[in-house]
Order: structure tokens, then C-alpha cells, then sequence
């Protein structure tokens, strides 16, 4: 997922896009978007604000406006992330995996502003001993503290087409002969796997913004290896 957002702002980098200071805004015209990602060794907060019904028209902040993220009682300051072009993203980190977020953008001169959402519970993504063979074997998937919702789950490896499916977040799934596909330039050798499961919550924005999204997500990952 990290990855993901590293692709779309350097996609964003790329193509023309402007800054407009805080101070000419008012907050009904501005747009925020924030994402909350831990791994299970503290939590990475982005933020982009937009002006509204623009096309890659950033927001930056000036004239005493700041955004902060409290996560669970602690607080950090977002700054800017280092960008190319006029593509402005502001991020954090804070040493804490789970509990309630508030991501709040401070305006002494216009009305503040806060969006809301909670950070899931942490999970185990159990290791996966041993070598399994794509033709014959189930793949055992095993996980902790399930919330009985979806979760998403990626195989990826440079011996098979990326595998991506949305899962019920039960604690288990077997994956089945047939489920992944060999690439046709696997040799059959033995193949690392990376096996990746995405738990999240869509959050809750403040009504004097004119749009926007919140979506924390909890990740974890880690190995197997197969042969055919």
C-alpha cells in the first residue's frame, strides 16, 4: 500500500500542478485527503490538501495553519515531504499501532477543521513453513486477532501473476491448486513469495471542508516459497 501512494505522488510530481497559499483559502474551499498506515512498528500519516473542484491545485499551509495527527493520545506535527515539482504532501510518524485518529487542521483565522477514523487492531501474519507446490498443494494462510470483516490479500513473486483478492477477515484462508499462475518464464525452481493482508477502516470528515477521505490501514507481511 506505502508503495502504492509512493507511485501516485510521483505520478502527481510529474504533471503540472500549482500551490495556492493557506492564507487565500478559506476552509470550506479546501479538500483533505489523509492516510494512516501502520506495520506494526508505529504509524505513517500522509495529508494532501486540494483546492476544490481543481485539478492538482495544492493547498499549503501558511499564515500560522498546521495539521497535526493524534493517534491514541500522541501527537505529532505533519511537515512537508520532500517533492517534485509543486506536488505537496505532509506526513508524520508517531510510535503507536492502534486506538482512535484525529487529524485536525489548525486556522487562527479561519474555522479549524478535524477528520476522524480508527487505526485497527494490530495481527500476526503467520510464517508459512516449508515449499509448496503450485500444482497439487493448499497454501495455508493463517492471521490473529480477526475482525470478521474484509481484509485484502496480495501474493506477489517474480514467478507468478500478482494475485489480489478481497478476503473475509476470519483468521484463515487456504489457497487452492489453480489459485496462482505460474509465469510462463518460471523455470520451476524453487520461488520467494511475498504474501501481504490489508485491514482498514474509511473514517469521517469535518462538514466545513468541502470534500475529502481518511482511511487507515493496518499491514503486514511475509513469506513462503513454491515450485512447479
Amino acid at each position: 500500500m506505502r508503495q502504492l501512494l509512493l507511485t501516485i505522488a510521483a505520478v502527481a510530481a510529474l504533471t503540472a500542478c500549482e500551490r495556492v497559499d493557506s492564507s487565500t483559502v478559506a476552509t470550506q474551499e479546501i479538500e483533505a485527503y489523509v492516510t494512516v498506515v501502520s506495520d506494526g512498528h508505529g504509524a505513517e500519516i500522509t495529508a494532501r490538501l486540494e483546492l476544490d473542484g481543481s485539478h492538482l491545485t495544492y493547498v499549503e499551509l501558511g499564515a500560522g495553519d498546521a495539521l497535526s495527527a493524534n493517534i491514541d493520545g500522541n501527537v505529532t506535527r505533519l511537515t512537508p515531504a520532500p517533492a517534485l515539482s509543486d506536488y505537496l504532501e505532509y506526513e508524520g510518524v508517531l510510535p503507536v499501532d492502534w486506538g482512535p485518529v484525529e487529524v485536525r487542521l489548525h486556522r487562527p483565522n479561519w474555522p479549524s477543521a478535524v477528520l476522524t477514523a480508527v487505526l485497527p487492531e494490530p495481527f500476526e501474519l503467520y510464517g508459512l513453513p516449508g515449499e509448496y507446490w503450485l500444482a497439487e498443494d493448499i497454501v495455508p494462510i493463517r492471521w490473529s486477532h480477526p475482525t470478521y470483516g474484509e481484509a485484502l490479500l496480495q501474493v506477489t513473486g517474480r514467478c507468478i501473476s500478482d494475485y489480489e483478492r478481497v478476503i473475509a477477515d476470519d483468521g484463515q484462508i487456504d489457497l487452492l491448486p489453480g489459485d496462482l499462475w505460474p509465469n510462463s518464464s518460471w523455470d520451476g525452481d524453487t520461488c520467494p513469495l511475498t504474501v501481504t493482508l490489508e485491514r482498514g477502516d474509511i473514517g469521517a470528515v469535518d462538514a466545513r471542508l468541502a470534500n475529502g477521505s481518511i482511511e487507515t490501514i493496518q499491514v503486514r507481511a511475509t513469506g513462503l516459497h513454491v515450485w512447479h
